[in-house]
């Protein structure tokens, strides 16, 4: 029962990241019901839907997000 409080704790601090999860989980059941490359897109929509819900908690903008992962100097020692 602890453990049940402790994970309903945890998705009460980042609601928008478990609410991103369980969208691309939803979208995957429907796309696995019309069959497409299912085990795939799940491991895809799961990663999708935690990275909004991230970015969505943390209140990032969506060009400054793609600026930090497409920056060229990112990679330079």
């Amino acid at each position: 029962m602890n453990r049940l409080f402790s994970f309903l704790r945890e998705i009460e601090s980042y609601p928008k990241r478990y609410m991103g999860i369980a969208a691309g989980f939803l979208c995957w059941i429907f796309i696995e019901v019309f069959g497409f490359l299912p085990t795939l897109l799940l491991a895809f929509l799961i990663v999708a839907g935690y990275a909004l819900g991230r970015v969505a908690d943390t209140r990032e903008r969506w060009q400054d997000v793609i600026e930090r992962l497409w920056d060229p100097d990112r990679f330079d020692p």
